[in-house]
């Protein structure tokens, strides 16, 4: 199986920054930059759906579908995990706080 470089990418710099070894602040202003730019990113996509009007014309409510649907999996998973993290912090938050009070 292969994987994108750029999911890669993410991932490095996921354990790199959760880690420590590379701080938020030596990368905050270069990601801001792109950030701020992020819909330049989508004008190649949108030039190239042009041509494949014919496709989207065809297929295009099973096209709109799959793309709802997986978008609404992303976000309820995302959401999940958030939710589950939030949790896990907190409950280890109290247990340090209440800890830290009964000495």
């Amino acid at each position: 199986m292969r994987i994108p470089a750029s999911v890669l990418g993410m991932i490095f710099l996921y354990i790199l920054l959760s880690s420590g070894m590379v701080k938020m602040r030596l990368i905050e202003k270069g990601a801001n930059f792109l950030i701020k730019h992020l819909a330049l990113f989508f004008v190649p996509f949108a030039v190239g759906l042009m041509n494949y009007t014919g496709l989207i014309k065809a297929s295009g409510v099973q096209l709109l579908l799959m793309i709802a649907g997986s978008t609404i999996i992303g976000l309820l998973i995302t959401a999940g995990i958030t939710q589950s993290l939030t949790r896990r912090e907190n409950e280890r938050t109290h247990h340090e706080r209440s800890h830290s009070h009964s000495h």
